[in-house]
């Protein structure tokens, strides 16, 4: 029989009712509540353009300092371009408006939250990508490329996460697992990141838009609200990755440090039976899990898909995607399909762990 991980009857019930990444090792967290994460959205794109617009006003917020600041009222439907100049400089521009600053914030008319829309324009990519946010957004520029830090709602990232991450058409049970782990993750995670706490890649996590009220992301998220992972007490970044080839690893397998968590190597059935596998042509292929990162942040992110393969002269022959720590994405969704329920899969993936409220 599979572990179970532990948590009380009533609050488990009770709460569902109501409805990658290699992090620098988590600090010791208890009873604390979730902090407002702050995400550099847009990080793949280096922008050094970004339009935004908003179905309300907003306030934009200049170069605050302690001896005061300057406020712009922004009107509904506005675009507003912001741009990159010489020397870190920003220039904010609109119908009525043009300004340079150093730095800027958006809020709503009471300083809080605000929804808007943010989009990189061409030449990115295949034309403009566009995003929904709901939060506050700062905006400096950096060696002449655009830093968009959102911070948002704990839930929200929560939702958008488990939105952008999740295998298509995912049973409820798994989503609500992947709420628990991506939570758990925003609690614990020191990303290593200046500025901000996380990126919206895989190096973190991915951010996209927030997921409808009723959608199955929005719903599971809403039903495992404030519960993570820990150890001994102690709350941990859980880690997770896309497919583990067959059964997943520990830290020591990849020459990785131990952290709050050591992390077991386990079964995965469906990758047993359904392994993810690639084949390579690579002359000294990186083994350890920081060199494979490494490598591919020089050659594509794709270009080493793991470090589960047997090598063959300069060949590789490999299983899973992803350094296979923790939660396997596809593994996970195929028990929650044969009826596990999230803490059965969760037990299953992070053995010895106990679900908790934030709040303690």
């Amino acid at each position: 029989m599979l572990p179970t991980a532990k948590l009380s009857r009533r609050h488990f019930t009770r709460t569902l009712a109501a409805a990658l990444a290699l992090p620098h090792f988590a600090k010791s967290q208890t009873g604390s509540q979730l902090r407002r994460p702050r995400f550099n959205v847009f990080s793949l794109f280096r922008p050094q353009r970004l339009m935004l617009q908003s179905e309300a006003p907003l306030i934009l917020h200049l170069n605050q300092t302690d001896a005061g600041a300057e406020f712009h009222r922004i009107p509904p439907a506005v675009l507003v371009q912001i741009s990159t100049l010489s020397g870190n400089q920003l220039e904010i521009s609109s119908d009525n408006l043009t300004i340079t600053a150093k730095a800027i914030r958006l809020t709503s008319t009471s300083g809080e939250d605000a929804a808007f829309t943010l989009a990189v324009p061409p030449p990115a990519l295949h034309g403009t990508i566009r995003r929904r946010f709901q939060g506050t957004l700062e905006v400096r520029s950096i060696l002449n490329e655009l830093q968009a830090v959102l911070t948002m709602d704990t839930e929200a990232a929560t939702a958008s996460i488990v939105h952008a991450e999740s295998p298509p058409e995912a049973p409820p049970a798994y989503l609500q697992a992947q709420a628990i782990v991506s939570r758990s993750f925003l609690f614990a995670a020191n990303a290593g990141h200046h500025g901000f706490d996380f990126c919206d890649t895989t190096h973190c996590q991915f951010l996209r838009e927030p997921p409808p009220t009723g959608s199955a992301a929005a719903i599971a998220t809403r039903a495992t609200m404030n519960l993570h992972l820990t150890f001994e007490d102690r709350s941990f970044a859980a880690m997770y990755s896309r497919s583990c080839g067959g059964h997943t690893h520990t830290l020591a397998d990849l020459g990785l440090p131990i952290g709050n968590y050591p992390y077991y190597a386990v079964d995965c059935p469906f990758c047993l039976e359904h392994p993810e596998q690639w084949r390579r042509e690579i002359n000294n292929a990186p083994r350890s899990e920081r060199e494979r990162l490494a490598f591919n942040r020089i050659h594509g992110w794709s270009m080493l898909p793991s470090n589960n393969f047997l090598q063959d002269g300069a060949t590789q022959q490999g299983r899973g995607i992803g350094h296979g720590i923790g939660l396997c994405q596809l593994g996970a969704a195929a028990l929650a399909a044969d009826r596990y329920t999230a803490d059965r899969i969760l037990a299953h993936f992070y053995p010895n762990t106990t679900i908790r409220p934030l709040d303690g």
